[in-house]
């Protein structure tokens, strides 16, 4: 008798493609917040492909929060309070694309 596994599948990592994606529309969100478009369909995209891949959220928001980083650490326009808000916003974003 062959006992079945019942673990779960494996997890394919957040593709290049995506994260480049995500990149490109947080540059642009991050120089006009007002429009926010590009960012929702991203963000969107983002936790439909971790949901799929079984990227559990926290390492989804992990990988926002690097490209984040990044981003904010080369836009010097930005103040600091509106990274941090800008940053808390895209993390609600994030879990509501991963949850919907």
């Amino acid at each position: 008798m062959m006992v079945q596994d019942s673990s779960p599948p494996p997890r394919r990592p957040l593709s290049d493609e995506t994260l480049a994606v995500v990149r490109e529309a947080l540059v642009a969100h991050a120089r006009a917040p007002e429009s926010g478009d590009d960012v929702h369909a991203a963000l969107a995209r983002l936790g439909d492909e971790a949901r799929a891949n079984g990227v559990l959220p926290e390492e989804m928001l992990v990988a926002l929060k690097r490209i984040w980083a990044d981003v904010a650490a080369h836009d010097v326009g930005t103040l600091p309070s509106d990274q941090h808000r800008l940053l808390q916003q895209l993390v609600t974003l994030s879990i509501k694309s991963y949850y919907r």
